[in-house]
C-alpha cells in the first residue's frame, strides 16, 4: 500500500512511484494483520464495526478475529494508540 492511499488527495506530497500490480503471496501473520488493524484504525475517522471492516479489508471474519486478538495481547504495538471495544448497543455521540 502507498501512503497516498490512506491520504485522499495527497499524491503529488510523495514521490515515490507506486506499484499497483505487486501482490504478496506470503500467507499474512497475525502479528502483520494486527498492525494492518491498528493502522486502519488509525486513518478512519470513526468507530468501524468488525463487519465494516472485515469488508474493507477482505478478510474473513476468522481472520479478522485473529488480528483482533493479537492487537489485543500486545498493546505496545500500537504506540501511544488504545485499541478500545465499544459494544454495538453502546450510545455514540
Amino acid at each position: 500500500m502507498h501512503p497516498a492511499d490512506l491520504v485522499p488527495g495527497s499524491d503529488e506530497l510523495f514521490e515515490l512511484p507506486r506499484h499497483r500490480q505487486v501482490i504478496d503471496r506470503r500467507p499474512a501473520s497475525a502479528a502483520h494483520d494486527a498492525l494492518t488493524v491498528i493502522t486502519v484504525f488509525t486513518h478512519a475517522g470513526r468507530p468501524l464495526t468488525t463487519d465494516a471492516l472485515a469488508a474493507a479489508l477482505s478478510w474473513t471474519r476468522h481472520r479478522l478475529d485473529a488480528a483482533l486478538d493479537r492487537a489485543r495481547a500486545l498493546p505496545g504495538a500500537s504506540g501511544v494508540l488504545i485499541l478500545r471495544q465499544v459494544p454495538p448497543e453502546a450510545d455514540r455521540e
